[in-house]
């Protein structure tokens, strides 16, 4: 994070700080001359113990024909949690602060919040006191602090579970041969350029109403922090990593939702490497879901808003139902289909290129974007392929697909400006999805009774949501 200090001065360029005022300016002592703020509250969403806020400011202006002298004075003093920089000095005390007529000023405001032994969020609050000529006026301000579990560079061998947010500060690594349990409603928050590395089993235990979510640690409400993309590293799944379960997950705002690389291994076995079970992952700059040669199977799941593919898959085996690919709302100057596989063979770190034959089976996909298009099949080798889709809706001109799929009709969604992608009453897709999913594994048509939402299907519309709206 920037110091107060030097965005101060980037601000201070920008909006021509240092406002003293000039010789012949002549200072009113009236009673009735007060200050202008444009906020008298300055309030900081939720801040995680010892670690910093973002730097929000105010604008005060005297709005008097005369100039003012103002004393300026953070309440708390030297023992305030919140710091503040007037005119691009650091202080607590700032006496006969000078305001010419008409003109302003902007103060800057931090604040870092020590450790405390409550499990919840907890208030913490100040106030600056401007004093000109007698008249006591202020600006309040306000932060939301919450303890933290903060993690950095270590290996994960304890359950985690919902009574505390973690706070992941780089690299953390579960470990091979440990499997690790998610309860929940967890929260892991991660700092920029932390990671969680699954070297053995990763069990996600999130359900409707309580998902568990991956996330950066920027928590204001600007959507900067809250819908930006890059603030943290992904999930990063090895090729030691087997039996992995992620059930009712939010991921967001990453470079890469899911990292699933298992091209190295021998082991094989026929079982997928990883289930994926109604989750949402976004805001990715670069892709949703990557796999390599993997095996995963993938049900009512949303992945949207990605600077490169919302889903690819480079050889392995994937068995995808009910799922919805979207970048229709993207907020990237995209160049990559939305959903993309290929049979290409892989290159090794030792040069060495290992083939990658690609079986894939969809049903009931939407792929959706604001290219032409959005939807690839790009295979070498077909003869060791096998790919069938089945009741999907794609955007695409590269590829002819076979069976029951519709092409280049617009899904319909109910909301995109509000990231509603559940079909509109009036969507011309309702009757396209299919019915019959008895070539997907057992095990995951058990997953298949209900929607994303834990919601019962009983009309097979494509995509992951069962009801319009």
């Amino acid at each position: 994070m920037k110091s107060i200090g030097a965005i101060v001065l980037g601000m201070a360029l920008l909006f021509g700080l240092g406002t003293s005022c000039r010789k012949a300016d002549v200072f009113t002592s009236s009673s009735s001359a007060k200050l202008w703020f444009n906020k008298t509250l300055v309030q900081f969403d939720t801040v995680f113990t010892k670690m910093g806020s973002a730097t929000y400011n105010f604008k005060v202006k005297n709005t008097n024909p005369n100039g003012v002298r103002t004393n300026i004075t953070l309440a708390g003093g030297s023992n305030s949690y919140f710091r503040i920089n007037v005119d691009g000095k650091p202080g607590t005390y700032f006496p006969g602060k000078e305001l010419a007529g008409g003109d302003s000023m902007y103060v800057f405001v931090e604040v870092t919040l020590d450790g405390s032994n409550t499990n919840n969020p907890f208030i913490v609050k100040d106030s600056i006191l401007f004093e000109t000529n007698g008249n006591k006026q202020y600006v309040n301000l306000q932060a939301w602090g919450q303890n933290a579990i903060y993690l950095n560079k270590q290996l994960l061998t304890t359950p985690m579970d919902n009574t505390k947010p973690y706070v992941i500060m780089d690299t953390v690594t579960v470990p091979v041969n440990y499997t690790l349990t998610i309860g929940k409603g967890t929260k892991l928050y991660f700092h920029a350029g932390g990671t969680l590395l699954v070297g053995g089993s990763l069990k996600v235990n999130g359900d409707v109403n309580n998902p568990v979510i991956f996330q950066g640690d920027r928590l204001e409400h600007d959507p900067t922090y809250s819908k930006g993309p890059g603030q943290w590293q992904g999930i990063f799944f090895a090729d030691t990593s087997y039996g992995n379960e992620i059930n009712y997950a939010i991921i967001q705002n990453a470079s890469f939702g899911i990292y699933d690389a298992l091209y190295k291994s021998d082991k094989k076995d026929g079982n997928p490497k990883l289930k994926i079970h109604k989750c949402i992952i976004r805001n990715m700059s670069n892709f949703g879901y990557l796999g390599l040669n993997s095996a995963m199977d993938m049900d009512n799941t949303l992945i949207y808003n990605t600077g490169k593919q919302a889903f690819i898959a480079d050889g392995g085996t994937y068995h995808v139902a009910h799922c919805t690919f979207d970048n229709l709302n993207s907020i990237f100057d995209r160049q990559s289909m939305t959903f993309y596989l290929t049979d290409q063979p892989i290159s090794l770190t030792n040069n060495i290129q290992v083939a990658a034959p690609l079986n894939f089976h969809g049903f009931n996909l939407i792929s959706s974007g604001t290219l032409d298009d959005e939807t690839g099949v790009d295979l070498v080798d077909s003869l060791h392929d096998s790919v069938a889709f089945k009741g999907c809706v794609f955007k695409s001109k590269s590829y002819t697909f076979n069976g029951p799929n519709t092409v280049n009709i617009d899904p319909g969604y109910s909301n995109l400006y509000n990231e509603d992608y559940h079909l509109g009453s009036g969507s011309l897709i309702l009757n396209k999805g299919w019915t019959n999913l008895s070539s997907l594994p057992a095990a995951m048509q058990s997953y298949l009774i209900q929607d994303i939402e834990g919601k019962n299907w009983s009309t097979r519309y494509p995509g992951c949501y069962s009801t319009t709206k």
